[in-house]
Formats: structure tokens, sequence, C-alpha cells
């Protein structure tokens, strides 16, 4: 109850703060909008923020959207970005009675999770920045395990709450820097789990559900390859400050971007007091018509962290969009990890695909 009124009063904090640059921010913004960050997805972060946008705008998992270069008459965006991943991760499992006991056990197990994450987003743009919000919701699955028998759950949990503030600059007619700072809300479900030991003492009565939504977190961190963290590991604040460029050469587009998440823990059911980690690449496409055809490689280095997820990982997400309007788009591709602790190439099943919908109004 402590760690729950402490985790309240410093996201609060951090939410005042927030908001009072983004009032700062609002009180230059006078005059009809145009020109600001347009369409497309939320703004801070990550997530495949999606589909992209309004004419001319494109977004990507990375941040903010990129604006038109026109006037701007379609300020709000809402989108979904469903990511379906699948992995084998530690988790906790019911385990069947004795026969002369009439309760089961739970016992550690490593087994298949498969994990559909529905990111809700929305974005307004005003004249000079941009506002968003992202909130996942995770429906996921812990599969039985066959020797010794342990049996599995479906489960359904939330995520983290992010709010972001985005002030793009344009540096020329073909490029455009994205300076932005999500806040994160500690809404992320799940406890770390247990040893064997202390899973040993507590007996039937341990809380293996809160044990599974962990596991299905960080399934969920992996899926979306570990670009957004921040919105899965369990009971942390996130503080993600970052950049992304956007540079346009003809119908072909090159975005790069890094951001560093401050991940920090409000209770003790969590592996660490804080991590910190650097996320970084780059997404290449090239427009035919309504069609771009692109490609992003990017990674997670972890610069601090105790336990859990401690591997780099590199992650390649070829992708397909589509703008349907010049204001809905639909975006598919598939995130396939290359290097690290659910690598492709260890287990083919490792991996995601990622379908998103946005359109602007």
């Amino acid at each position: 109850m402590v760690a729950n009124r402490t985790s309240a009063v410093v996201f609060c904090a951090l939410a005042s703060v927030f908001f009072a640059g983004l009032a700062n921010a609002h009180e230059g913004d006078h005059g009809p909008q145009g020109g600001g960050s347009s369409g497309g997805a939320a703004g801070a972060g990550g997530g495949a923020s999606g589909a992209g946008g309004g004419a001319g705008a494109t977004t990507d998992a990375s941040g903010p959207s990129t604006p038109d270069n026109g006037p701007h008459s379609e300020p709000l965006m809402i989108g979904i970005d469903v990511v379906v991943g699948f992995g084998t991760y530690d988790t906790v499992l019911e385990t069947p009675p004795l026969t002369n006991q009439t309760l089961g056990g739970n016992g550690l197990f490593k087994v298949g999770h498969r994990t559909a994450t529905f990111l809700l987003e929305g974005r307004y743009d005003f004249k000079t920045f941009g506002v968003g919000v992202r909130f996942p919701i995770i429906a996921g699955r812990v599969y039985d395990n066959a020797s010794p028998l342990a049996f599995g759950n479906s489960n359904l949990s939330t995520g983290g709450l992010e709010l972001s503030l985005d002030m793009p600059k344009q540096l020329s007619k073909t490029a455009q820097a994205v300076p932005y700072l999500a806040l994160v809300a500690p809404t992320q479900a799940g406890t770390a789990l247990p040893t064997a030991a202390a899973l040993a003492a507590a007996g039937p009565n341990f809380d293996r559900f809160a044990a599974q939504k962990y596991s299905e977190g960080i399934a969920a961190a992996y899926a979306h390859g570990g670009e957004d963290n921040a919105l899965y590991l369990n009971h942390r604040i996130g503080i993600v400050p970052g950049v992304k460029v956007d540079l346009r050469f003809g119908n072909t587009e090159l975005d790069p971007f890094l951001k560093i998440p401050f991940m920090i823990a409000v209770q003790d059911s969590t592996q660490e007091p804080l991590r910190i980690e650097a996320v970084g690449g780059f997404r290449l496409a090239q427009n035919i018509g309504p069609v771009a055809l692109g490609v992003r490689l990017y990674g997670n280095v972890p610069i601090t962290q105790k336990t859990g997820m401690s591997d780099p990982l590199l992650v390649v997400e070829p992708e397909v969009r589509l703008h349907l309007t010049p204001s809905a788009t639909v975006l598919v591709s598939g995130i396939i990890p290359l290097a690290g602790a659910v690598s492709a190439f260890d287990n083919p099943s490792n991996g995601a695909v990622r379908a998103a919908f946005s359109t602007t109004f």
C-alpha cells in the first residue's frame, strides 16, 4: 500500500512537470494550425505507431510522425497496433495434486508463450508540437508442460499508460528532427518470478496468475523487439527521452532514431530497481504509388540491469504500408530477432507479426 501511494506521488509529480512544459509550449501556439507534426502515430517512442497517417505523413515504431510540408487540416489521429508474438519463457504453472493431496501445487517451468498485444493510440498535433497517448492491452496464453505435467492459463493484463510530447524542428526541405519525451505510468501487471525455494514455501497459495502476467509482459516486450520495454516490464515508471530524424529523398524515406528509456521500479515485485537501455535503429522505405515497401533494423542494449532481459537484441522488421485513403493507412510487418536471447536462429518459432491501422480527422 505504501509503495502504491509512493508511486502515485512520484508519477503525479512527473506528470505535473510534463504538463507544465506542455503549457509553456502552448503559449506560443497561436493562429491557424499548419506545419505541425502530422498524422500518424502517437509520438514518443515505440510501438508500431504504426500505420501512417495523413496524406504524405509516415510513421514508425521509433517515435513521432513525419509532418506534411503543407497546411495541416487533420490534427487528430487514432489508431490500433496489434502484435502477435511467440517464444519460450520461464513462468509458474499449476502442478496436479499428489495422490494423498486434495490441492495441486505450483512449479517453475520454461514453456511456450503466445501474446497478442493491442496497443491503442491517440495523437493531437498543434502548430509547433504534438501530444500523444498509448495504452497496451495484453492477451496472453501460457501453454501446458507435457512432462512433468503442469497446466498453463490464458490471462488478460495491461501495460503502461504512456503520455508523450514532441516538438518537430524542420532542418531543411528534406530533413526534420523530432525530439520527444514520453512518460509511462506504472500500470503494468505481474509479479517477478520467485526462486524455487520461495515457491515451495508458499505452496498452493502462491499467486501463479501474477507470475504468468509477468512472464507474458516479458514475452510482449520481446515480441516488440525490445523497442518498448517501458510499456511492458512490470510496475515501473518510465521516462523516455529520444530523437528521430526524418529524411526524404524523392520517394525514398530514411528515418534513424535513438531513445534512452529509464525504468524506475515502484514495487518490490520487480526484478531490478532501475533499468536503463539504449534503443536505436532506422527505417528505410520506398514509396510506389499508395504502397510503401520498407524495412526497419533496430536494437536494444541494456545499460543497467540486474536480471532478466540482460542480452542485447537486434531485430529486422520488413514492412508493407498501404494508404487506403489520404487519411487512412494500414501496415503489415514481420518482427524477426536476429541476435539476443530469443534469436530466430536459435528457435525459428521466436518472432512476431504486426498489423496496424490509423486514421486522421
